[in-house]
């Protein structure tokens, strides 16, 4: 990354969070600059390629590509997201625009409102920013290969929240370990 920003004149300066008032506005309402390639000394376009490659990186990013889930775990997920009815109803959201108030919105996808701006979908499986989305039909076996080490309640709660996420994840781990025959051998007495 180091090397491709050095075609760059770039200065940092830090701003106070409560100073940055439309960052997060501006974000996702970028405007489309057209690239024009920067004359090089030497008569070479190396700069101006390199520049237009990075660009197309920046612009789209697989998140599916760079999770720590084996290629038959992320199909399974998305075959299952296709399958379960409130999900496909959140992916119709996202791809038309979610209602301003959380009463336009149908009781089984109410609990994903406070969170519309940060889901998006990406190859049929659906993101709240980094994290899974878990359909109903395969949150089991998530659970199951998320407490596969029998790591504690707070272990996996850590595992789950880095990779996944659904509606009372929290308790739902929680509860998922108390029933767990292995975890509570090994429980601090």
């Amino acid at each position: 990354m180091l090397i491709q920003l050095q075609g760059y004149d770039v200065t940092v300066t830090y701003k106070l969070g409560k100073e940055m008032f439309v960052a997060d506005t501006l974000s996702r309402a970028y405007l489309q600059a057209q690239s024009n390639p920067i004359p090089s000394t030497n008569g070479c376009e190396s700069i101006s390629l390199m520049q237009s490659v990075f660009e197309q990186e920046l612009e789209f990013v697989n998140l599916s590509h760079h999770l720590p889930i084996s290629e038959a775990r992320r199909k399974e997920i998305q075959v299952a997201t296709e399958q379960y009815e409130c999900l496909q109803e959140v992916k119709q959201l996202v791809m038309r625009r979610w209602p301003q108030s959380k009463t336009q919105v149908p009781q089984t996808v109410a609990p994903y409102f406070p969170w519309r701006d940060e889901i998006g979908v990406q190859n049929g499986v659906l993101f709240r920013g980094k994290q899974i989305i878990v359909p109903g039909a395969i949150r089991q076996k998530i659970m199951t290969a998320l407490n596969s080490s029998h790591i504690s309640i707070n272990g996996t709660l850590r595992r789950a929240r880095e990779l996944f996420y659904r509606p009372g994840i929290n308790d739902h781990v929680k509860t998922f370990i108390q029933r767990c025959a292995t975890c509570r051998e090994v429980d601090p007495a």
